[in-house]
């Protein structure tokens, strides 16, 4: 997804948030009218919503869908053997994670094994793993999301993988100045974009 694209879906997410619906539902339609979001990719981002928001942010932003695609029809589900989700959501967790990704899920079982397992395999293995919108694009919304809501270490986390699956900081810096975030969040974010920027970093 190019950036002014991720960015106008930043925007349209911020007004589902804010249960601005119409709006929200006229700027979906005018990024789908200008070719910067496929139908598949709407889908996407509105089932990616569940993660960050919860069902009810989900299901609104399902409903906007037939607004801004009236000629598409139900996506098909994607289908899974039972015991596919897990590995390959540990594979797109090591992607984003890259080096810290043993330490990071060792901490989150240290907490509880139980959630652990949920995050890889109905976050990133039934969710985030998903055809249909790319990493990058799944990261920088995330990105938005996080800082929205204030989650500072998630936050961080998600800057490091989105500069690993190939967004740019300066594309990043963009997403944060979108969110609705406290100026010292948003400065403590930038520092970090500065020094996971440097090579060693982002591995």
């Amino acid at each position: 997804m190019e950036k002014g694209d991720l960015l106008a879906l930043c925007r349209v997410t911020g007004l589902v948030l804010d249960h601005e619906e119409q709006e929200a539902g006229r700027e979906l339609t005018r990024l789908a009218e200008r070719g910067g979001i496929t139908a598949e990719e709407g889908h996407e981002w509105a089932l990616m919503l569940l993660l960050f928001a919860g069902y009810p942010a989900s299901i609104s932003a399902a409903g906007l869908l037939e607004q801004a695609f009236p000629d598409s029809r139900e996506l098909r589900a994607e289908e899974a053997e039972t015991g596919v989700f897990l590995p390959r959501g540990r594979e797109l967790f090591d992607a984003v994670y890259g080096a810290v990704a043993d330490r990071a899920l060792e901490s989150l079982a240290a907490r509880s094994r139980t959630l652990a397992d949920w995050i890889l395999d109905h976050g990133y293995g039934r969710i985030l793993s998903r055809r249909g919108l790319d990493g990058g694009a799944r990261e920088g919304l995330s990105v938005y999301l996080l800082a929205r809501a204030g989650w500072r270490t998630q936050l961080k986390a998600h800057l490091r993988g989105s500069l690993r699956l190939g967004l740019k900081a300066q594309t990043l810096e963009e997403v944060l100045d979108l969110a609705p975030a406290s100026e010292g969040l948003k400065a403590e974010a930038r520092e970090w974009l500065r020094q996971l920027s440097r090579p060693s970093s982002a591995s």
